[in-house]
């Protein structure tokens, strides 16, 4: 028969054992809060670092770490980005047998801190069609704030000749220098743990206390780590992606946002690697000497200075007078 005392004694146990549970689970939230409040009332503050968030179109990615949402509407550094279908910043792809241009690359390509239609690739796009004896061109704004040739290379290789460009434009150089460990290795790594990170970005979004932990300890971490893309891999990665696009029939054009002098003197040898490939793959190669906002990304006025710059190259190439409509090319030699 039960035992009415033993099993009175054993709900109590049970009792005292969730009462304990939920009074340190109370107090650890309290003690949370209490934390946060102390946060921001102390102001605490970190430097701007990019994350996925509701607000700027960016989400996780277990092919490229970090994409835009396709059809979204948001903010990113305060200035409205638009996406679409594709996940490209930008309107809409045409399919009016117009030539393609892919313009593959960083923040630098995206546009950072400018409207949709003043970054480089819209601007390329007009002069090329004013400029035009009635072919028409649309340039494909593929980049992304926060890339590196590595994900231009994986992005090119799974995506972007889906979209079947005639011409890339390929910009890539200041993340690689970020000491945040080697890409390939390191969002290996990052695809096993995705849910993880998503619950990251949740807490970096929202509070105020673990936004500032994650800052330091990032911060602490990145003088022992290496390049995100060494020199010697960030030339094959820009080989990589100049012979795919010649492979599937595309021109291809070089960007160069070095022209300011690195501080370090291994830095110099990314600038090095990139006049290198253009060079030995005899690829076009555009150098940026306009005005910028900070040591990396041009202004909107030059956005507009590299629009032209790139015309006057993909003219002075050949590749506007050469230009046809996608899958009307032979592809080039693998040797070119």
């Amino acid at each position: 028969m039960p035992d009415p005392t033993r099993d009175r004694v054993l709900r109590a146990r049970i009792g005292g054992r969730v009462a304990t549970l939920l009074l340190a689970a109370g107090s650890t939230i309290v003690c949370l809060l209490a934390l946060e409040l102390g946060a921001r009332a102390l102001g605490l503050r970190t430097e701007f670092f990019l994350r996925p968030s509701r607000s700027d179109c960016l989400r996780r990615s277990a092919l490229l770490e970090w994409e835009f949402r396709p059809s979204c509407t948001g903010l990113l550094r305060d200035v409205p980005v638009h996406t679409n279908a594709a996940g490209l910043r930008g309107p809409e792809l045409r399919e009016d047998g117009s030539i393609r241009v892919l313009a593959l690359g960083d923040s630098t390509t995206f546009g950072w801190t400018v409207p949709d239609d003043e970054a480089y690739p819209p601007r390329l796009e007009r002069v090329l069609n004013r400029a035009s004896d009635g072919t028409r061109y649309q340039v494909l704004n593929a980049g992304v704030a926060g890339y590196t040739s590595y994900q231009g290379l994986v992005y090119l290789r799974e995506r972007g000749l889906g979209l079947k460009p005639a011409i890339v434009v390929i910009g890539f150089g200041f993340n690689e220098l970020y000491r945040l460990g080697d890409d390939e290795t390191r969002l290996a790594r990052e695809r096993l743990v995705l849910p993880v990170l998503r619950l990251n970005d949740f807490l970096v979004e929202r509070s105020r206390l673990y936004r500032w932990l994650s800052w330091e300890a990032s911060a602490a971490a990145r003088s022992r780590l290496d390049y995100r893309v060494a020199p010697e891999r960030y030339g094959e990665n820009l080989r990589e992606m100049t012979r795919l696009a010649r492979g599937h029939g595309a021109r291809v054009v070089l960007l160069d946002f070095f022209a300011r002098p690195l501080v370090d003197a291994p830095e110099r040898k990314f600038p090095e690697k990139l006049a290198a490939v253009s060079a030995e793959l005899e690829a076009p190669l555009v150098v940026y000497y306009g005005p910028r906002l900070d040591v990396v990304h041009p202004t909107s006025a030059g956005y507009g200075i590299l629009a032209h710059d790139i015309a006057d190259s993909l003219e002075r190439a050949g590749y506007i007078s050469d230009a046809r409509p996608v899958g009307t090319r032979a592809p080039a030699p693998a040797d070119q």
